[in-house]
């Protein structure tokens, strides 16, 4: 935010709807924010709240121990503008506090540093996180029985169909994952197309107790079969 600066004494003061205050000054003062670390009641009256930011002028000197406050007071039926001197012990740079988290929580989340917001966020992913388990827990308790029986039904639907067929294809990552079915119908005769392309692991998958022929059809004289592992596709 750029704050306008001009003549001396004060020449004209304006609040935005952020809180920040703007002045006109003879020098060209630099004119930054803070956030209160506690309440601080201010001299004159008026009370600078914990977490609140504030307007104040950075013309700090070494030794100097105070920074000055400028902040708005009504006086002969107008806003004037007061500076007033503050320990800077109790006024952080903005976005660089470190509150515990029930403060952090209590603030404007503009005004909070990057530890702060850190913190805050991890103690929302936190409760949500645990929320949203036990939630999910109960679904998946309450979802597990009718799914099973659903798999269940499926299951014997695909071994009913499939008996009545002669011939059932299937790749070999098929035929691993689905050695119940396998086992259910009982095949006594296995064909491998392409067997020259297939790894014997893949093979032996395919095979079940009722196995009676394994058949490969294949050319070992064109493609070799081409395993993930590079050291052994040499």
């Amino acid at each position: 935010v750029i704050m306008a600066l001009a003549e001396s004494p004060c020449a004209g003061v304006r609040v935005n709807d952020d809180g920040w205050v703007y002045a006109t000054y003879s020098s060209k003062l630099d004119i930054h924010a803070r956030v209160a670390m506690q309440d601080l009641h201010l001299p004159g009256g008026g009370v600078l709240a914990a977490g609140e930011q504030c307007a104040v002028l950075s013309d700090i000197v070494a030794g100097k121990t105070t920074l000055s406050v400028l902040r708005l007071q009504p006086q002969g039926g107008s806003m004037v503008m007061i500076r007033t001197e503050v320990d800077a012990r109790l006024l952080a740079p903005l976005h660089e506090t470190d509150r515990p988290v029930d403060e952090a929580l209590a603030v404007n989340a503009f005004s909070l540093s990057r530890v702060e917001r850190t913190r805050v966020t991890d103690l929302i992913f936190n409760h949500f996180k645990e929320t949203l388990t036990d939630e999910f827990t109960d679904v998946l308790a309450r979802v597990e029985g009718p799914i099973k029986d659903l798999q269940g039904a499926n299951y014997a639907t695909d071994v009913r169909i499939l008996r009545g067929a002669q011939v059932i294809g299937m790749t070999t990552t098929a035929a691993a994952t689905n050695q119940r079915l396998i086992a259910a119908l009982a095949p006594s005769v296995i064909v491998v197309e392409e067997a020259a392309e297939v790894l014997e692991a893949h093979i032996l998958a395919s095979l079940s107790e009722s196995t009676e022929h394994l058949i490969l059809i294949g050319d070992h004289e064109q493609l070799r079969p081409k395993p993930d592992v590079y050291s052994l596709q040499m």
